[in-house]
Parts: C-alpha cells; structure tokens; sequence
C-alpha cells in the first residue's frame, strides 16, 4: 500500500517517493493532453509526462481502486487517457525466394526443354567431328587386335 508525506515546501503529496505529484497536477490541469508528445515552432516537444509514469499512475489507480475517478489529492486515472491499441494488420508470410519464384523458373525451364532435341543433336554432332576419321591411314595406325 502506498502512503502520502505531506511536505512543508511544495502543496502536493509525495506518494512512495515518485514523480507523482508533478505527473498529478500536470494531469488535472491539462489531461489527455499532458501524455502526447507536440510539436512547438517546428520542434519536437516530448509529453509532460512521460509513458513510464504513467503506466506507474494508472497501475496505482487500478491497485488502490480509483481507476476511472480522478483526484488532484490522491490521484487516480480516467479512462480516457488510456491510448487506443493499434489494429494491427495481418499480412501474408513472405516465404522462401525459391517458392516465390517458383512459376517463373518453371517457365525457364519449359522454354529450354522445347531447344533440347536440337541442341542434344548438335553436342553429338560435336562429339562425331572431333573423332579421328576412319580412313585408310587411320586403319594403318590402329589395326585391329585380334
């Protein structure tokens, strides 16, 4: 449980040592608007109170039981300071590169297959050229071995 230290020098209570009372007094006089961050003459001016305590000021609210009610004494949170989830939006896996690219080396492949008799016939051709030719000379050289 928490406890509040009235101090001499400063009107709001010190809760458990925190910036409490700041965030508190920062919140009743502006509300919602003192956890947006603005922007000032082009500059960026981060929120008068920061997300932590925030999240610190309404975990307290929810324990002590005056979350939805606020007081510039003890505190509490509204409900509508709360900030809305983001929806987030469900997009397909990206896969594997060879999954997605699947139709198209399908395709290359296809379209090579169509030149393949021609090109086996002409790698043969090829090979037949580059034979010795069986002429008579050829028969002197190499006589058969019996």
């Amino acid at each position: 449980l928490s406890f509040i230290i009235y101090s001499n020098n400063c009107k709001m209570p010190l809760i458990d040592g925190f910036k409490i009372p700041r965030a508190v007094t920062l919140l009743s006089k502006l509300g919602a608007d003192a956890l947006q961050p603005k922007m000032v003459n082009g500059r960026y001016h981060g929120p008068l109170v920061s997300k932590r305590i925030a999240a610190d000021l309404r975990k307290r609210a929810i324990i002590e039981g005056t979350f939805g009610t606020f007081s510039t004494v003890f505190g509490g949170w509204k409900p509508e300071w709360d900030e809305p989830n983001k929806i987030a939006l469900i997009k397909p896996q990206k896969g594997h590169l060879r999954e997605r690219t699947r139709e198209a080396r399908a395709a290359k492949i296809t379209k090579a297959m169509q030149a393949m008799p021609d090109r086996v016939a002409k790698f043969r051709q090829e090979i037949n050229d580059k034979k010795p030719k069986k002429d008579l000379i050829y028969l002197f050289k190499h006589p058969k071995r019996s």
